[in-house]
């Protein structure tokens, strides 16, 4: 006969009692049903378990309430507290607070989200009477974890918090690859385990081969040589950071070097005010237009124009100039030369800054701070519902990519129908965040003028685009020239950019910018009051838009 997980965890108390007397037994259940049917009340003497589903809890709670030993917490644990979804499917074992991944889905093609809550995920060195236990009791403990996709988490938790090796033992389910989003495979967990001096074994006979159990023995030996490990990682890291402190010391203004190819050597008689460059690297502010700026330039160009996100881009080349343009890899044929124009929001303020060669033209977008702050509240606000998104089937990188309609707007939706109240303070910090961003990327790429480089408002996008297209009207074949003509007609004249800074397209996003909107605007006279580029000046001297 197979032994059940319960047989095997009476196994581990037996076995590790014939050194000492079991003391402790922690069970973690983040499922909606435990394939551990019950503790070994016989073979401990206290036992914690926490149910992640609240009726689970309250009945686990009300069976157990004449056994002193036990006792029996609602919360759902994990390495990341971040407030997100359970939930609860058609298959009770398979609950858990991530989404689904396709591996998962495909062993279990009829899974169904029948419920979900909203829950904030405690770290399991939180939990009460975890870490009362004392560190040099004899007794003997069991760590027993049904915890689908959240596993390593819980172990890196115990782990920093110097937890986790008050366990002898740690009885484990989990999926042999990832069964869940932004999980991990059984073999990363096993590494885990063994880098905290684990011996780990598998089970032998899985009655489910796709998600086996896992049992982990303390080793002495194997503990002993991952403290030296860890001592000597430890030491690396210091003398590391002893050596790039010294290395700054002693060249403290080194620049970020820009990765130069000689790709403009063909182009020697390449004339920025004339002749269409074969790169147009932009450093666009969020929600100032470049998307805008995408689709003119592919309607007039069309299969001659090319768009790169950079960043979200598969096999991006990461390097400026791109060097995967067309004149990068010597097409100096006009009639085949294709305009590459790169996208970089650069948020972390480290894309190299040098003056554009011969065939690039540099495009910095701006758009009035007020605008910019309430549009891109809206997008983090998807953001900050992210996990429900995802239990739809809807993810942010893909929000990001592409910015398609259909996609948006059903995630607009489900914001609304499961809108969240803003925890306290949030929107303070993210304004201070990101009105400080705004200010670094003025400073950075929009305050000293450079050659082949425009600085753009968002209202002035139309203008630009017939003013370029015209001044190099030349390098446009007849049917190009005639799409500028059609451009002119449609798109740039049915340009509208938006009036109302605090009309969103969800109703609750739309509610909240109304009721900040003194929080917004004071955040732009701070911003204003401490902006010394000048760049910024055209816009606090507009009037009031709304």
């Amino acid at each position: 006969m197979i032994p059940t997980p319960l047989d095997r965890l009476r196994r581990v108390f037996a076995d590790l009692a014939q050194a000492a007397p079991a003391e402790m037994l922690v069970h973690i259940v983040g499922t909606g049903a435990s394939d551990v049917a019950e503790a070994p009340a016989a073979d401990a003497a206290r036992v914690l378990i926490v149910e992640a589903d609240p009726q689970r809890a309250l009945r686990r709670r009300a069976a157990l309430a004449d056994d002193q030993r036990y006792t029996v917490h609602h919360a759902a644990v994990s390495g990341d507290t971040t407030p997100r979804l359970f939930l609860r499917t058609n298959f009770p074992s398979l609950d858990s607070l991530r989404p689904a991944s396709p591996a998962l889905l495909d062993r279990f093609p009829g899974l169904r989200i029948r419920s979900r809550y909203h829950t904030m995920p405690l770290a399991p060195a939180t939990l009460p009477g975890l870490a009362a236990a004392s560190p040099e009791s004899s007794g003997l403990r069991v760590l027993c974890l049904e915890t689908p996709g959240e596993s390593l988490g819980v172990l890196a938790n115990l782990a920093e918090t110097g937890l986790l090796e008050r366990f002898e033992a740690v009885l484990l389910r989990d999926g042999q690859e990832p069964l869940y989003e932004g999980a991990a495979a059984l073999a990363d967990i096993r590494a885990r385990l063994e880098d905290e001096g684990y011996l780990c074994v598998p089970e032998p006979a899985p009655a489910d081969p796709d998600r086996p159990w896992l049992l982990a023995r303390t080793s002495p030996a194997a503990r002993s040589r991952a403290r030296r490990l860890a001592e000597l990682q430890r030491a690396r890291e210091r003398a590391r950071t002893e050596a790039a402190a010294r290395r700054k010391a002693l060249n403290p203004e080194a620049p970020t070097p820009a990765t130069l190819r000689l790709f403009h050597r063909h182009l020697h008689d390449w004339y920025a005010e004339r002749d269409l460059p074969r790169v147009i690297e932009t450093k666009s502010l969020p929600r100032s237009g470049l998307h805008f700026l995408q689709a003119c330039f592919a309607a007039v160009l069309g299969p001659r124009f090319e768009f790169c996100e950079w960043y979200n881009e598969p096999g991006c080349c990461r390097q400026f100039p791109c060097a995967l343009s067309g004149f990068a890899l010597g097409s100096t044929a006009p009639e085949d030369a294709v305009l590459r124009m790169i996208k970089s929001h650069d948020f972390s303020l480290v894309d190299p800054a040098y003056p554009p060669p011969p065939g690039l033209h540099r495009l910095v977008l701006l758009r009035d701070p007020l605008m910019i702050l309430t549009s891109w509240w809206e997008l983090d606000e998807l953001e900050r519902h992210g996990d429900l998104l995802r239990a739809e089937g809807i993810y942010p990188q893909k929000i990001y990519y592409r910015h398609e309609s259909e996609v948006l707007r059903r995630a607009h939706a489900l914001v609304e129908a499961q809108f969240r109240p803003l925890p306290s303070g949030h929107l303070d910090a993210w304004l201070e965040k990101r009105t400080a961003f705004l200010l670094a990327f003025a400073e950075k790429w929009a305050r000293v003028p450079a050659p082949q480089t425009d600085v753009l408002d968002y209202d002035d996008l139309p203008g630009f685009v017939s003013r370029f297209f015209e001044a190099r009207s030349g390098g446009l074949s007849a049917a190009e020239r005639q799409a500028l003509t059609d451009l002119s007609a449609g798109l740039l004249a049915d340009f509208r950019p938006r009036k109302d800074p605090y009309r969103a397209r969800t109703r609750q996003v739309s509610k909240t910018l109304a009721l900040s909107r003194t929080r917004f605007e004071q955040a732009c006279t701070r911003l204003r009051a401490v902006d010394t580029t000048g760049v910024l000046e055209r816009f606090w001297t507009r009037e009031d838009p709304v």
